[in-house]
């Protein structure tokens, strides 16, 4: 079974041609690959094999990370007939992420310019698969930088583990070879900058694309990154947290970030404009957090505009989800409920769909929402 695993796991990269199969003789490879066996892997490989066979063995050695196996087999194999064929097992080296490998491989002289079944180069899949390393290491042995398409996935979890000299040189190399319309690739650039903390870097950045502001984007990754020493420092460069990017940016906040945090948003950053208060308010209901929810109440935000980002009061959220705790809070601070939705549904019309939503033997919930009804009522 784990030797067919091992063969299925690696079909996603051998499908791109329908004529390879795993023959006896592939499957014996794979044996001698997974118990180390480089003497009987090496007798098979001088009586002879296929391309198809080779290439599922040089597969199978790559995804196991067998340095040994993949020495012995491309020792047997016509690197050009491989490489006419469609068959190359670079980009599955890079997704795997062994440096070895994939230096082998180069000096075997595989295509560095080899693109996946998505057409995405060698360089574009080690930044996909935040494989930094391996990513310098392709450019400095000679890939097309042309054709590259530089854009780093900004995985916060990744990137704040990434090495900064290595972040910052791949990212100076982009920022080089990025035609000035790629915006979405160059904002990445300045994500790279805020989730690696390298303030030189985003000074270089922001001089260097000193004609359009991608501060404002900035400012969003600090904020997602919980950095608001970054975020202080974007601000006082001008980057604003006005536009709908960076509302959606302080809202992603209540997911993933410290209450602290996001008082310190609503401290220091929201000073006029109620449409991102609203939205902070509306997601704190939605992912309960009460707490933040009634801090930003506490700032004096103007109860009778009270409109969500999706054109909703915070009432309706808090009715939806049967939040009876927030219903109370938002009436405790005198949030109308003289409204109506965008559907036209006033609170006891959006309660009563929200009834016809829980099972009839869900008492615990039922009584949630009979409670909002009375405390709707009573504040009528």
């Amino acid at each position: 079974m784990k030797k067919l695993a091992i063969v299925l796991a690696i079909i996603y990269f051998i499908s791109i041609s329908g004529s390879v199969v795993c023959s006896k003789i592939s499957e014996d490879m794979i044996d001698y690959i997974k118990s180390g066996n480089m003497e009987k892997l090496e007798q098979k490989l001088q009586k002879g094999t296929n391309l198809d066979e080779i290439y599922v063995a040089l597969c199978s050695a790559v995804y196991k990370e067998n340095v040994s196996a993949v020495k012995t087999i491309l020792k047997y194999t016509d690197v050009d007939a491989l490489s006419a064929k469609g068959y190359t097992p670079l980009i599955l080296a890079i997704k795997v992420g062994n440096e070895e490998i994939v230096s082998l491989l180069i000096d075997a002289g595989v295509d560095i310019n080899d693109k996946d079944i998505f057409k995405e180069s060698t360089i574009q899949t080690a930044l996909s698969g935040h494989k930094y390393s391996i990513a310098l290491m392709l450019i400095e042995r000679g890939a097309d930088l042309s054709i590259a398409n530089f854009a780093f996935a900004l995985v916060r979890s990744e990137m704040v583990k990434a090495d900064k000299d290595i972040i910052e040189k791949l990212v100076k190399i982009a920022a080089d070879n990025t035609d000035l319309d790629k915006a979405d690739n160059i904002k990445t650039f300045f994500g790279a900058a805020v989730y690696t903390k390298n303030y030189r870097l985003l000074d270089f950045l922001n001089e260097k694309y000193k004609d359009i502001n991608y501060l404002n984007s900035a400012f969003k990754h600090s904020l997602i990154n919980s950095d608001t020493k970054m975020a202080d420092y974007i601000y006082q460069k001008g980057g604003i947290i006005g536009d709908e990017e960076n509302v959606l940016g302080i809202i992603y906040l209540l997911d993933n970030c410290d209450t602290d945090t996001i008082k310190h948003v609503v401290d220091n950053y929201d000073k006029s404009d109620d449409k991102i208060a609203l939205g902070v308010i509306d997601r704190a209901i939605l992912t309960k957090r009460l707490e933040v929810a009634e801090y930003v109440l506490k700032k004096g935000i103007y109860v009778n505009k009270l409109n969500n980002i999706e054109g909703d009061s915070p009432i309706f959220t808090a009715i939806r989800i049967g939040d009876a705790d927030a219903v109370k809070l938002l009436l405790d601070y005198s949030v109308p409920v003289n409204v109506t939705n965008m559907n036209g549904k006033d609170v006891f019309e959006a309660l009563e769909e929200t009834k016809n939503t829980v099972d009839w033997f869900d008492f615990g919930n039922k009584k949630k929402l009979d409670d909002i009804y009375k405390m709707l009522k009573n504040d009528q």
